[in-house]
C-alpha cells in the first residue's frame, strides 16, 4: 500500500454485520523478529481480521501435512522480517486447519513509502508424493470445485479461491495508530491506521490482485466481475495498472448507506484516516469466489458509533475457541 497525499474523505460511521460461523484468519508471529507485534499490536489486527471473518463463508477443507496416500505438501512464502523467500526445503512439513487461513505476520522496514506487504497466497512446492486430482484439490483449492488445480497451464479457469493462507510484512519506520476500540473512527493527523491497514492486506490474502479467480476478469485495466460492476453502477470498476487494485481515488459507498468512501483496495492511505471495506470491496470477494453473507438492514444492525466493542470480544471468543495450533511432523 503506498501511501500517496489524498484529500481528507468524510468521517463515516460503518454498520456491524452479525456475527457467523465461517472463516478464521490464523497468525502466526514466529517470524516477529523485531518484535513489531505487542499486545496492543495484535489485538488491532484481531480486530481487523474479526470485522472481515463476520460476513465470510466458506467450506475450505483441512490441509493435513502429509495425505492418507502419502502425498505432501509445503506452503511458499516470504520471512515478513527479511522479505526473502522461506527455506521450505528445510521446513517442516505443517497442516492447516478446516476453515483456516494461516498467516505469517512480522515487520521489517519495506522503504519506498509502503505501509504493508501481503505476498504468496497461493503458492506451494511440488506436491510430492503419488500424483492424483483429490489431493491437489485439497491443497490447490481447499476442496471448492471453482478453482483450477493446474493453474499454471492455461487457460486460467478458476471461478472460485481457496488458499492456505500467507504472510504479511508491516513497516516498522511508519507512524503507525493502534486503536484499542475501533469502533471509533478517530486516527490522529500523522499517523496511520493500522486497523485499515490490515484490512487492506487480509483483503489481498482472500485474493483481491492475487487470486486467478482475480486475474481471469481482469480486462486491461478494468475488472469485468459481475458483483464489482453491479456495485460500481453497471460500469466495470478500473483498475491500476499492475491489475493489483482498484484505480486510485476509486470511490465506493459504505454498505447500507449512500456515505462515500475511497475504497480499501485502492492503492492508497491518507494519513490520519480510517477505511472500512466498501460495497465494491465486498463485491470482489463475491466475484472471486467467497460466500459473502448479507448487511443486515439498518434497523437490524448496530452502529459502530457510540457502541463498545462487545461484539469484537465474542468474535474473538469465537475465534479462539474454533482455531487449533498448527501441527508440525
Amino acid at each position: 500500500m503506498k501511501l500517496i497525499s489524498l484529500a481528507l474523505l468524510t468521517a463515516t460511521v460503518g454498520t456491524w454485520p452479525v456475527a457467523q460461523a465461517g472463516l478464521i484468519f490464523q497468525f502466526d508471529y514466529s517470524y516477529d523478529a523485531n518484535n513489531f507485534f505487542s499486545a496492543a499490536q495484535k489485538s488491532a489486527l484481531e480486530s481487523a481480521a474479526s470485522y472481515l471473518e463476520t460476513r465470510i463463508e466458506d467450506n475450505l477443507l483441512a490441509i493435513p501435512a502429509t495425505a492418507s496416500s502419502g502425498q505432501t505438501w509445503k506452503p511458499v512464502y516470504r520471512n515478513p522480517a527479511t522479505g526473502v523467500l522461506v527455506d521450505y526445503a528445510n521446513m517442516a512439513a505443517i497442516s492447516v486447519p478446516a476453515q483456516t487461513l494461516l498467516i505469517y505476520v512480522g515487520s521489517r522496514s519495506i522503504g519506498g513509502g509502503t505501509l504493508a506487504q501481503a505476498t504468496s497466497a497461493t503458492s506451494v512446492t511440488a506436491l510430492q508424493g503419488p500424483s492424483g486430482d483429490p489431493w491437489r484439490t485439497t491443497v490447490l483449492g481447499r476442496g471448492q470445485t471453482g478453482v483450477d488445480i493446474y493453474p499454471t497451464v492455461a487457460p486460467n479457469t478458476s471461478t472460485d479461491f481457496g488458499p492456505w493462507g500467507g504472510s504479511i510484512a508491516f513497516d516498522a519506520s511508519s507512524s503507525w495508530y493502534f486503536d484499542a476500540d475501533v469502533s471509533t473512527t478517530e486516527v490522529p493527523s500523522g499517523q496511520f491506521d493500522f486497523f485499515s491497514v490490515a484490512v487492506h492486506e487480509l483483503g489481498h490474502l482472500l485474493g483481491i490482485g492475487l487470486a486467478s479467480s482475480w486475474t481471469r476478469q481482469v480486462s486491461g485495466t478494468t475488472f469485468t466481475g459481475a458483483a464489482s460492476v453491479a456495485a460500481n453502477g453497471g460500469v466495470a470498476p478500473p483498475l491500476q495498472t499492475d491489475g493489483g487494485h482498484w484505480a486510485s481515488n476509486t470511490a465506493s459507498e459504505l454498505p447500507n448507506s449512500i456515505t462515500p468512501q475511497e475504497a480499501a483496495l485502492d492503492p492508497d492511505i491518507t494519513a490520519g484516516t480510517r477505511k472500512w471495506f466498501t460495497d465494491l470491496d465486498w463485491a470482489a470477494l463475491e466475484d472471486i469466489g467467497w460466500q459473502v453473507t448479507p448487511v443486515p438492514e439498518p434497523a437490524e444492525v448496530t452502529l459502530f458509533a457510540g457502541v463498545g466493542l462487545g461484539v469484537f470480544g465474542w468474535i474473538r471468543r469465537r475465534r479462539q475457541a474454533a482455531a487449533r495450533a498448527v501441527r508440525t511432523k
